[in-house]
């Protein structure tokens, strides 16, 4: 049986909030790469700190606020260009978190979770949001390029997800993954990947330069095909973990992971395919 349509209440608040979201996004990305890069960096440590508690207790808070500094460096990698030092990073915090849990544990302290989940989901969650979310970063620090590849990149994910979102709602009968989500549809899926393919044509001709109709169209078509499948790895460690949301302070929307997840999923292919592709 399908799911019944949404409740006009709901979504007048998912439009809602999802708008106000948008716009407090898009006006930071017009005032400046520093804004944006903040306003992206502070959801970026709370989808961290979503992801942690989702695939493990909380360990220490040392551990967790080491996990915190993690992130922060990796997204300046991204954000400085400097994506060559993103391994020295991630193989100092691995060193410092097993020093500082093997010194805890010698000392007695007593922590939420074991050495090992509490290692692992640290270092899971930094590597997910951190080094994914460089590759935004990444995608604005590109010389006289990144705002508007940067732009391009967020509309086509943005637009896809409410597209896909609404649309299956609306239309779809046929799931998409109903193991991992019962909510996504092919229909959905599908709308969403013309309205991206749609939003790289406009980029072709709006934002020539550096793109062009093929390669907006190249473009759009991996970021529509892409973003649903990033929902679905992002959807498919909150069912892991009991939860349909990473969290409720966005209202319908969930927490920030719920709404950067296909922009990080995306943003490592979209980035190399535009190196490859326009420049």
């Amino acid at each position: 049986m399908n799911e019944p349509l949404l409740a006009p209440r709901n979504a007048r608040t998912h439009i809602v909030v999802g708008v106000a979201l948008g716009a407090v996004a898009l006006t930071v990305l017009l005032i400046g790469r520093i804004e944006v890069s903040a306003f992206f960096a502070a959801l970026c440590v709370v989808a961290y700190v979503d992801l942690r508690r989702l695939l493990a207790p909380i360990g220490h808070p040392l551990t967790f606020v080491l996990g915190i500094a993690g992130t922060l460096g990796l997204l300046w990698c991204g954000y400085s260009g400097r994506l060559e030092l993103m391994p020295s990073i991630a193989a100092a915090l691995v060193l410092v978190l097993l020093v500082t849990r093997t010194l805890l544990n010698e000392a007695g302290v007593r922590v939420g979770a074991g050495i090992t989940a509490d290692l692992a989901s640290t270092v899971a969650s930094v590597a997910i949001v951190g080094a994914l979310g460089a590759h935004v970063l990444l995608i604005r620090a590109i010389p006289r390029v990144g705002f508007k590849a940067l732009l391009m990149f967020g509309l086509a994910v943005f637009l896809n997800d409410v597209t896909a979102f609404f649309f299956g709602r609306l239309r779809g009968r046929r799931r998409l993954a109903p193991n991992i989500s019962a909510s996504k549809t092919w229909e959905g899926a599908i709308a969403g990947l013309i309205v991206s393919v749609v939003v790289g044509s406009v980029a072709g001709i709006v934002l020539d330069p550096p793109f062009d109709v093929l390669s907006g169209l190249a473009l759009g078509a991996g970021v529509g095909v892409l973003t649903p499948v990033g929902d679905l790895a992002f959807s498919a460690i909150k069912r892991s973990a009991g939860v349909k949301d990473s969290g409720s302070y966005f209202g319908p929307l969930g927490g920030a992971l719920d709404i950067l997840d296909g922009l990080l999923f995306v943003a490592p292919a979209f980035y190399w395919a535009l190196r490859t592709i326009v420049l």
